[in-house]
């Protein structure tokens, strides 16, 4: 899959991790999510190191990853996923026709679809939003929190006995404070960048970051869904 090649996800809820995109699931990827965060710590700058060489090699040699069980599961279902969208990107690459649309996920020539560079980046900005829509929930709006003093709602969001997973919520940063160490070495190559909420524009990490691409030089170069 590109995205293990090209992409990353910068998440808001773990401090430092990183993993290949927004549908990996960490959580399977290995089954024991303490091994992973002691043995595989995962970060931007290690971008060609630690557990993403495991997750290439495999795929190199057509084994299954646990972590991308959403997307095989999709393309049993329904013939296509994430996954296949991204490998169709590099089939039918065209530089010209590149240029003028959005693209959404890694894009590249497909000679250099297993050479390690990060072009494309995924970036949760936090839990912080003034909103609280009916098709969200607490894991992406601040707003949610007065409401988790029921005990219903928290059954409704995280089941029967996983109360405990409200503290987690609390426990993490409301913005992504990783966003203040991305370095222009780290976004040199970038073309394409995707942000999701909680609410981007009201969150300060994410405007001082997109400030400073435009600072570096670096903005005219990616296109932002």
């Amino acid at each position: 899959c590109p995205y293990a090649f090209k992409g990353a996800l910068l998440s808001a809820s773990t401090v430092g991790m990183t993993v290949p995109c927004c549908r990996f699931d960490v959580r399977e990827h290995p089954t024991n999510e303490q091994d992973y965060f002691e043995e595989h710590e995962s970060d931007i700058r290690n971008y060609n190191k630690n557990f993403y060489d495991s997750i290439r090699q495999k795929m190199i040699n057509g084994e299954m990853i646990p972590g991308c069980h959403k997307c095989y599961k999709e393309e049993q279902m329904l013939g296509t996923s994430m996954r296949t969208e991204s490998i169709k990107e590099f089939q039918n690459y065209d530089e010209q026709e590149a240029k003028k649309k959005l693209n959404y996920g890694p894009i590249g020539k497909l000679e250099t679809i297993q050479q390690p560079e990060l072009t494309y980046l995924e970036i949760q900005s936090g839990r912080y939003c003034n909103l609280k829509c009916r098709s969200c929930g607490p894991g992406l709006s601040t707003s949610w929190d007065e409401d988790l003093v029921s005990s219903d709602v928290l059954t409704n969001f995280f089941g029967p006995n996983k109360h405990f997973l409200a503290n987690k919520l609390a426990e993490a940063p409301s913005t992504n404070i990783d966003l203040d160490l991305l370095t222009y070495d780290d976004c040199l190559k970038l073309t394409g960048i995707k942000i999701t909420g909680g609410e981007p524009f009201l969150t300060d990490t994410v405007t001082s970051f997109l400030t400073k691409l435009n600072d570096w030089g670096l903005a005219k170069n990616i296109s932002i869904e």
